[in-house]
């Protein structure tokens, strides 16, 4: 999405040699009126556009698209504007001239990602290869602080984490937030109902699953929650 059609088209044509089918717009309300019948994981979107500039065109799209991925790019890397708080859904803010392998370095690749935030030293063996089976990229902490350091370069598409600490769940609530990911909770039975209350209160797409569950159930309540995010 640039307002320079040339350019648009150059990195067009760039993602569909990687594999993605790629569609170009000039005008952002363009894209704001088709956006009904829009399907995508990815959105390349220049910060400096007539008739709308980008940083609100991408936070009206994440409101319909929470779980794409959004990258903003300008020729101004003065501008007042990035020393504030990203939009939600950013990833990162590119400059042009775009340097082709820092934007392939950010493209959503055919697997998803997985963030198991577990107080044990090793991941329970029967989570995470369920994961692995379903074809996730799994990373494992023990700590908020872990965590935060691991997001500061990746967003999962979904967390997985036990009973949590209020800094726990607030991490959860921000990824959820933010970047739409999907929390999923293992934890006692008498602690699940609680705990999944909490996270729904604060507008979470999760769900909850005994620590010790058996991995089909793990994948089928992992599936039920991505199905819930492609549908928003």
């Amino acid at each position: 999405m640039d307002d320079n059609e040339a350019l648009a088209r150059n990195i067009a044509e760039l993602l569909e040699l990687e594999g993605f089918d790629a569609e170009v717009f000039s005008d952002p309300t363009e894209v704001l009126d088709r956006l009904p019948e829009l399907s995508f994981s990815l959105a390349v979107v220049d910060i400096r556009m007539p008739k709308l500039d980008g940083i609100t065109l991408v936070e009206k799209l994440f409101q319909a698209r929470p779980r794409a991925r959004y990258l903003l790019m300008t020729a101004y890397s003065s501008d007042p504007r990035l020393a504030e708080e990203h939009p939600l859904g950013v990833r990162a803010v590119l400059d042009k001239p775009i340097r082709i392998e820092q934007l392939l370095d950010l493209l959503p690749d055919s697997s998803h990602g997985a963030l198991l935030f577990l107080d044990a030293e090793t991941p329970d063996p029967c989570v995470r290869d369920a994961l692995l089976q379903a074809g996730y990229r799994v990373r494992h902490v023990d700590s908020v602080h872990q965590a935060r350091i691991y997001l500061s370069e990746q967003i999962p598409d979904v967390l997985v984490m036990q009973d949590a600490s209020p800094e726990a769940s607030k991490l959860a609530e921000e990824l959820c937030q933010k970047h739409g990911s999907s929390i999923l909770l293992l934890t006692p039975a008498q602690t699940a109902h609680h705990s999944l209350a909490r996270l729904k209160d604060r507008g979470c797409r999760c769900a909850t699953i005994e620590r010790q569950a058996e991995a089909a159930h793990i994948l089928s309540a992992i599936s039920t929650l991505a199905k819930a995010g492609e549908a928003r």
